[in-house]
Parts: C-alpha cells; structure tokens; sequence
C-alpha cells in the first residue's frame, strides 16, 4: 500500500521540482542580469 501510494505521488513531485527549478532558473538569470547592469553603471559612474 505504501509503495502505491508513493508511486501515485511520484508524477506530481516530478512536476513540483520540475516547475521549481525551472523558476530557479528564471530567477537566477534575472538576478545575474541585474548584477551585471550594477556593475556596469558602477564601472561607468568611476569612469566619470
């Protein structure tokens, strides 16, 4: 019954972690983008 049970599951934590590191992955990339417009104004701003 157990091992049902967790077979009926597993689709669904599939999904789960599926949909999560794919927002982890839009996030990241934000994040790397921001930090990277950061840098570059600061590099710009000592320039000046």
């Amino acid at each position: 019954m157990a091992r049902g049970d967790i077979m009926s599951q597993q689709p669904i934590r599939v999904a789960v972690l599926g949909a999560a590191g794919r927002m982890g992955r839009i996030l990241s990339s934000m994040f790397a983008r921001d930090a990277r417009f950061e840098l570059v104004a600061r590099v710009d701003r000592h320039r000046r």
